[in-house]
């Protein structure tokens, strides 16, 4: 924890993040500690490091993407953060994304080497299996009118791509302090995406239901320190069936045509992945981890034909020592 905050405190300081804490602090103010959140800072005081960057490392970094500023609640993203993260350490999910590669476009258009899809439809995060399916994370706090044009808005998406190897699950997170309560959010999400199942059933080999999922968060998480792993475990969730119906089903283990493993064998390139799911041989922390007894590279790097291999200029030192360049 100490290596952590001596690294916090130096991005504070640089000016590329900014921290806050997640509990009231009272009178004494907060300190530095488990519960300390920490978030990108400025865009313009983040722009002025990264414009220093090389460009491999400013692919690290940025992905080659826009900056892009979030719009969702503190409690929203913290949320999604703490769900993406505690999937790929307790359940082992070996790929763990944000918001701006889970875009239509990432999963249906240009990122799966069709035409550009020209849509603003993103997921809160991105989980990818050990099979290669994508879960794209769609974090719901209440039942406002958009709720029912985004469960149909995915319905489309999944009807018009059958095979893409995309599953959508609605975690539905009601407000402590809330006037709706979780028990009739949950309702309203549920029949918000059996609504959007019916208008956009698919075709017979891959229909959309089996693709949409919902879930209450209670149900993994059912207080505050709490998980239920025998419903986190695999990830329970609900899909809609025939005549309104609704099943249970495992997320990690559901059947989903087309799922891409080679989606995995690039994620250590990119600085925003956590530590523990790079490889090593592409991970610029893998040899300072192993100071700390860290085992990096649960990634196989397989993709669907060879084993991926990318530019020396996108290599890290490791991997440049690990192939004797």
């Amino acid at each position: 924890m100490g290596t952590v905050i001596r690294d916090v405190r130096a991005l504070f300081r640089a000016g590329l993040v900014d921290v806050g804490s997640a509990l009231p602090a009272g009178m004494r103010g907060w300190s530095w500690g488990g519960e300390t959140l920490v978030a990108p800072g400025r865009e313009v005081d983040v722009r002025a490091h990264l414009e220093e960057l090389e460009w491999p490392l400013w692919l690290a970094v940025t992905e080659d993407r826009p900056w892009v500023r979030g719009s969702a609640s503190a409690r929203h993203n913290g949320l999604c953060c703490e769900l993406a993260l505690r999937a790929g350490a307790w359940l082992g999910v070996p790929g763990v994304l944000g918001e701006c590669l889970a875009s239509a476009d990432d999963l249906f258009g240009a990122g799966a080497g069709r035409a550009r899809i020209e849509s603003g439809r993103r997921g809160d995060a991105l989980l990818v299996r050990e099979d290669g399916v994508r879960l794209v994370v769609e974090l719901t706090a209440s039942a406002t009118p958009a709720l029912s044009a985004k469960a149909e808005s995915w319905a489309r998406l999944l009807a018009a791509n059958p095979g893409a190897g995309v599953m959508v699950v609605f975690v539905v997170a009601a407000p402590v302090d809330g006037a709706e309560s979780g028990a009739s959010l949950f309702g309203a999400v549920r029949q918000a995406v059996g609504r959007a199942v019916r208008t956009h059933p698919g075709g017979l080999a891959d229909p959309t239901g089996p693709r949409m999922a919902v879930v209450d968060w209670r149900s993994w998480f059912p207080a505050r320190g709490m998980v239920d792993m025998a419903a986190f475990g695999g990830m329970r969730a609900q899909t809609p069936v025939a005549v309104g119906g609704w099943a249970d089903v495992d997320l990690l283990t559901a059947p989903v045509a087309g799922g891409e493993v080679s989606v995995l064998s690039a994620t250590g390139l990119l600085g925003g992945v956590p530590w523990w799911l790079r490889r090593d041989d592409l991970d610029p922390m893998g040899p300072p981890m192993r100071r700390f007894g860290a085992r990096i590279g649960t990634n196989t790097g397989r993709g669907v034909a060879r084993v991926a291999d990318y530019p020396l200029r996108l290599r890290t030192p490791a991997a440049l020592v690990r192939h004797g360049v």
